[in-house]
């Protein structure tokens, strides 16, 4: 499973920090669409336990929220020292463009099974997209 590089890790540690022991938090940085990084669930695999989170950019059309894009991710850590094993992206969606793409799939609780090139490409996707977050200002 292909992970976040080492800075793009950091920017999404950062954005953990920021949410702290909410579930979720709306991050603002003008003039850029609102940000959205929610907890959505928790869960044990093969590969360890990890937190599953939310990032999402968002505005409205025709009174329905759209995403542009939302990435999901899995935060593997270990479950004794809380460090971070890696994180990794799993789903990306853009409403405007009708994409929808998994590129890890759970067949039971405890099984993962990967799309690799798919995944390979949201991991590229979100080391850039990452990037842009900080640099925008959302972590100031």
């Amino acid at each position: 499973m292909q992970v976040l590089n080492k800075q793009s890790s950091s920017i999404f540690l950062d954005l953990i920090k920021k949410l702290g022991k909410e579930q979720y938090i709306k991050l603002e940085s003008s003039p850029f669409m609102v940000l959205h990084f929610e907890r959505i669930g928790h869960m044990h695999s093969a590969e360890g336990v990890s937190n599953i989170y939310s990032l999402m950019h968002s505005y409205l059309q025709d009174g329905d929220l759209m995403r542009d894009p939302e990435m999901c991710f899995l935060h593997f850590y270990n479950d004794s020292s809380d460090r971070t094993k890696g994180i990794a992206p799993y789903s990306y969606s853009q409403d405007a463009l009708g994409v929808y793409e998994v590129s890890v799939v759970f067949p039971s609780w405890y099984e993962i099974a990967l799309k690799k090139e798919l995944q390979r490409k949201h991991t590229a996707f979100a080391n850039q997209w990452l990037k842009a977050i900080k640099e925008q200002g959302y972590l100031l």
